[in-house]
């Protein structure tokens, strides 16, 4: 059996009451209804648990009961009726609900432990018990849904810190929180707020990948950033650099030249984003390569009404989803791939561009002075 162990005592009536919880607002376990949807999932898989509290082992169980003609299974704890069903978090998978136990017992200073049999316990500690063959499982491949207190990252900033090993889990203060579509390089551990559901998954799969993003983008470890910038590493292939504010450490703009053609294209465009004005188009343009004519006739119409040009970076975003006709991300305007051969658009999006970079006033000004300059002559 898996024993989830941490000291004092549980109160009991999170079991029967739901909305408890005296967890703080950054904790897993914050909405008051964890302890129930994993007993819930666990009966329902046909485990057993048993609670160390009050002095006694108090049994959880089920009877059959019915509602409008159908038959249901009550849980109980000793005999008597629980506010919720097997039915409680039918969504859950067994492994969500081995999390929930085990974050409540790291919350409150514990660990988890196996046995063959149950243990004696002190009078001053809790226990949760679990007989269940998926619970045995999980408990000898925990690196895949937990990252163990005793291992160190290999490299570590405010935002995230990462590990060693591929890993299809998205992780948050050491608990997997989001299932990935295809494995990532490192075991990628958040340690900002992230919004949860009550199920315990992120919420928003955008904030994770921005959370990502933003700290790839400074880190300063070669190997972690050269697989950040591969393509050919599934889940990063997809992470979209550009959507986010921080700049870019020197490691990580190495790592995305060093890639070449395998390089994930918001990454290319970052580094494209961060060269020096070349003094002629003051943006980083390449003859020939699609749109490049287009964004230079744009950018000679700017310069002919007065800007100021080496105050922006105009980039051809080739490759990246934008989904209007530029962005405006710091000092660097990222032309969509829809106008590359559409010269009006083109024009159009390098001049509202500009002035999100220098400020809409110039526009205004611009027209101002031409307007006066037209009335003297």
């Amino acid at each position: 059996m898996i024993l989830f162990k941490n000291p004092g005592q549980i109160d009991l009536r999170g079991l029967k009451t739901f909305g408890l919880s005296s967890k703080g607002q950054d904790q897993i376990g914050r909405f008051g209804t964890g302890l129930k949807y994993a007993t819930a999932v666990i009966v329902r898989n046909g485990g057993a648990v048993s609670i160390w509290a009050d002095g006694r082992w108090n049994e959880i169980t089920t009877r059959t009961d019915s509602f409008r003609g159908a038959d249901i299974q009550h849980v109980t704890m000793n005999g008597d009726d629980l506010p919720f069903t097997t039915d409680l978090g039918r969504d859950w998978e067994i492994w969500m609900a081995f999390r929930e136990l085990y974050a409540n017992a790291l919350d409150e200073g514990g660990d988890v432990d196996r046995s063959d049999e149950r243990p004696v316990p002190s009078d001053d500690e809790t226990i949760v018990a679990v007989t269940l063959d998926a619970f045995e499982a999980i408990f000898f491949s925990m690196e895949e849904h937990f990252i163990g207190g005793d291992e160190a990252p290999i490299w570590s900033s405010d935002d995230m810190d990462v590990y060693r090993g591929r890993s299809p889990f998205v992780f948050y203060r050491g608990i997997a929180v989001q299932k990935l579509k295809t494995p990532a390089a490192y075991r990628y551990n958040l340690k900002g707020y992230v919004d949860l559901t009550e199920d315990r998954t992120a919420k928003y799969s955008w904030q994770v990948q921005n959370r990502i993003a933003a700290a790839l983008l400074k880190c300063d470890d070669p190997s972690i950033t050269d697989a950040a910038c591969d393509q050919r590493n599934e889940f990063e292939a997809k992470i979209d650099f550009t959507d986010v504010s921080e700049a870019p450490s020197e490691v990580f703009l190495g790592s995305a030249v060093k890639a070449g053609a395998n390089c994930n294209p918001t990454a290319t465009a970052i580094v494209r984003s961060q060269l020096p004005p070349d003094g002629s188009e003051a943006t980083v343009l390449q003859k020939g390569a699609p749109g490049a004519e287009c964004l230079s006739n744009a950018l000679h119409t700017l310069r002919a009404i007065g800007a100021d040009l080496s105050k922006a970076k105009f980039v051809l975003a080739e490759g990246i989803p934008i989904y209007r006709d530029y962005d405006v991300r710091g000092d660097a305007v990222f032309l969509s791939e829809s106008i590359f051969e559409n010269e009006a658009r083109m024009t159009i999006a390098v001049i509202e561009g500009y002035a999100g970079v220098v400020g809409g006033g110039w526009m205004a000004k611009r027209l101002i002075e031409l307007s006066s300059a037209g009335a003297d002559q």
